[in-house]
């Protein structure tokens, strides 16, 4: 199925749109929008077939995500006590994080135009998992927006972390997304 550049980019928009909704402290429908959120940007990255074409994508879904689950951090909130500052951290913040939150979906689409399709699905949950871990260390940490948080408020999935560790669950958000996009 092609896609054109608009509907791709409508499709990582609402990408974004329903991860950042599934987030706390909106956390729709208990965090379920997780498991189905990233099914819009596999479509929208299925037919690429170029790395700058999944960076354009993913970088737009996940900038999307930024501002939906982060408008807190600029002190948006309050506009009666503004910050300055706060708000250019904030901005910066919107820009600059989704270049690192789009890695995995680099490495998903390399893989999918060397190895094939089958073979990237299967391993995007563990490079995200994997980027997860590698990015809740060192001085540019920021694990507010692992895909595990979705689950905050969903007592089940919390008892399952405590059991499985973090990753694990963010392995299985991304597995129902991949088998939902395949079905």
């Amino acid at each position: 199925m092609m896609l054109s550049r608009r509907n791709r980019y409508l499709l990582a928009i609402l990408s974004g749109l329903l991860l950042g909704l599934a987030f706390p402290p909106t956390g729709l429908a208990g965090g379920l929008l997780a498991f189905i959120a990233l099914v819009p940007l596999l479509f929208a990255l299925e037919d690429g077939t170029r790395l700058r074409h999944a960076f354009k994508i993913g970088w737009v879904a996940m900038f999307v995500l930024g501002l939906v689950s982060n408008y807190w951090v600029g002190g948006w909130k309050s506009m009666s006590e503004v910050d300055p500052f706060l708000m250019v951290g904030g901005v910066l913040l919107a820009i600059v994080h989704p270049f690192f939150l789009v890695v995995p979906w680099l490495l998903y689409d390399v893989i999918r135009r060397r190895v094939g399709r089958n073979a990237a699905l299967f391993s995007l949950p563990i490079f995200q998992a994997g980027f997860e871990y590698a990015h809740s260390f060192g001085d540019l940490a920021y694990p507010w927006l692992n895909l595990y948080n979705t689950q905050t408020y969903n007592l089940r999935y919390d008892q399952f972390i405590e059991w499985a560790g973090p990753y694990l669950l963010s392995i299985v958000i991304v597995l129902v997304n991949v088998e939902i996009f395949q079905l």
